[in-house]
């Protein structure tokens, strides 16, 4: 384990999920792409909890718990936001016949609900953010971390939507990870069971992936 600078360029504005993104949380992601993609886990569900478990950084344990050394990712060359409107329409012809083979689950008898539940037309405002891209640190396993991020193409919210895609380095490689000796302090700034810098206010939320499961108090940078 070494301490490591892990740098991103951003090709399209992001839509920033709340409570930020961790690097462990976006290497837990890649983990588990790879396992779905040989095998080791089936498309149709099942517990992540082991997959993710071991992951190539090193950890901080305290009496209340342990954390990844892997910070948050931080904005790089941010250039301001905007709202954009989107609306979707419900496939009800397409539900219909998902519904009729089994694969969803009738609800409301042969009558599809296009304003609740699960056939809910979809309307909505959301963020985007510019920005030039963003830099995260950890004490990690540079070789794994490098096998392992080739996974991630997008960062954030709506990536479907081609949110969040990420801009080469000239190697062609879209992320560059570095060996940086500030990172021995900067990996701190993220979710913790204790308080790490000075910068922390305690709040609910998770300390290890998956972020958006289980919800706890810890503390977070502001």
């Amino acid at each position: 384990m070494e301490p490591l600078r892990v740098e991103f360029k951003l090709a399209t504005p992001w839509q920033p999920p709340h409570g930020g993104i961790h690097l462990d949380g976006l290497v837990a992601w890649a983990v588990k792409q790879e396992a779905l993609r040989n095998g080791s886990i089936p498309h149709n569900g099942g517990d992540y909890a082991e997959i993710i478990s071991d992951l190539p950084f090193g950890k901080h344990e305290t009496p209340s718990g342990w954390c990844w050394k892997a910070s948050m990712l931080t904005v790089v060359g941010y250039a301001g936001q905007e709202r954009r409107y989107l609306t979707a329409k419900t496939p009800v012809t397409a539900m219909a016949i998902d519904i009729g083979r089994r694969v969803v689950e009738e609800k409301g008898g042969s009558y599809i609900d296009t304003v609740r539940g699960i056939g809910k037309n979809a309307a909505m405002y959301y963020t985007l953010e510019h920005a030039e891209g963003f830099e995260a640190y950890c004490i990690g396993d540079l070789d794994a971390l490098s096998y392992l991020l080739q996974e991630v193409v997008a960062i954030g919210g709506k990536t479907r939507l081609g949110h969040g895609s990420l801009r080469a380095f000239d190697d062609g490689q879209l992320f560059r990870i570095t060996r940086d000796e500030s990172a021995t302090q900067k990996w701190m700034r993220r979710n913790s069971p204790v308080k790490l810098i000075d910068d922390m206010q305690p709040t609910v939320g998770s300390v290890r992936p998956p972020y958006w499961a289980a919800k706890d108090y810890c503390w977070a940078p502001v």
